[in-house]
Parts: structure tokens; C-alpha cells; sequence
């Protein structure tokens, strides 16, 4: 955020968002909450705050997930059946915009069905 705000690029060209891809959550949800979890290795303060610099900066935050059971990097939690939580989690940290992906769904996954959850 900080490099889009200095160069410019975020008044002149109308950048508005940042989006981060696949890779950023821990390889593992939640075992208790069954949330997924933002990497504590790559995001020591966690999304809440991220989101919250990267909005004190005139952004908007977006996150990756995916409709499958992992995602396309293949080792990190996909969404599959944890839709709803998944959103709903995102929305408690303040994130603005979110990529849905279609890696490593289920031989019966209806992709209405599955993309409705979200909502």
C-alpha cells in the first residue's frame, strides 16, 4: 500500500485495491473454530490489522480463496463446505474484496450450489 500511495499510482492511475493470492493462510484451519487462519509467519499482526493499515492508507484490502477442498497451491485449506465461515470471517477482519478460485473441487461439486454458500 505504501509503495502504490508514494509512487502515485494509487491517485493518478486509480489503483484501489490490494489483492493477496493463494498462500497467504497457515496450512491448517483453526482446529477449534475450524476457521481458516492468516499465516503467522507472513502476517505477524494478522489480517485485522493489515486490512486496517492498508485502509488508513486510502485502500482496500482483497483476499484469495477457493471453492475447493485446497486451494491450487494444493497445501493450503480450501472452502469447500466452510463457505459461509470462510466469508464471514473475512468481513470480521475488515476485508473488502475477495478472488474465488476453482481448484481441486469435488467430482459433484455444483459450482452455483458452492458460490451461492458464499453469499
Amino acid at each position: 500500500a505504501d509503495a502504490f500511495v508514494q509512487s502515485g499510482l494509487q491517485k493518478e492511475s486509480g489503483w484501489e485495491y490490494i489483492v493477496i493470492d493463494d498462500g497467504w493462510m497457515e496450512t491448517e484451519r483453526d482446529k477449534e473454530t475450524g476457521r481458516i487462519v492468516a499465516s503467522k509467519v507472513k502476517f505477524p499482526s494478522g489480517m485485522g490489522a493489515l486490512a486496517e493499515y492498508v485502509h488508513s492508507r486510502g485502500m482496500k484490502l482483497g483476499l484469495y480463496l477457493d471453492a475447493g477442498v485446497r486451494t491450487c497451491l494444493d497445501k493450503y485449506p480450501g472452502s469447500y463446505m466452510h463457505e459461509h465461515t470462510d466469508i464471514e470471517t473475512l468481513a470480521h477482519w475488515g476485508i473488502d474484496f475477495v478472488k474465488i478460485d476453482w481448484c481441486h473441487t469435488v467430482a459433484d461439486q455444483s459450482a452455483k450450489e458452492s458460490y451461492t454458500r458464499f453469499a
